[in-house]
Formats: C-alpha cells, structure tokens, sequence
C-alpha cells in the first residue's frame, strides 16, 4: 500500500515539475508578445498623433481661406 502511494507521489511530483517548465515557457512567451505589443501600441499613438496635427493644419488653412 504505501509502495503505490510512493509511486503515485512520483509521478505527480513529475507532472508538476513538467507542468512547471511548460508554464514558465509560456510565461516568458507572454512577456515577449506584450513587449510586441507595447511597441506597436505606442507606434499606433504616434500616428494618430501626426493625423491630428496634419488635419488640425488643414483646418486651419480651410478657415483662413
């Protein structure tokens, strides 16, 4: 009996432990994406930024006009 809770013991240990390193994978996975994703974000706001500026300029030369 307590040879089969043993081996029971050891194989979710071992489940765990392979559980664990599939985690951290995906962990640092994630963090690269959100890195990706940050940048792109803040390239995003750049743009629309510019457009603002750009139309606002336009406006301007419309109503003087």
């Amino acid at each position: 009996m307590n040879k089969k809770i043993d081996e029971y013991r050891d194989n979710v240990i071992t489940h765990l432990e392979y559980l664990r390193e599939k985690i951290d994978k995906v962990e640092l996975h994630l963090d690269k994406l959100n890195g990706r994703v940050r940048t792109n974000e803040r390239n995003i706001y750049w743009i629309f930024g510019l457009g603002i500026g750009v139309s606002s300029l336009l406006s301007t030369f419309i109503y003087l006009k």
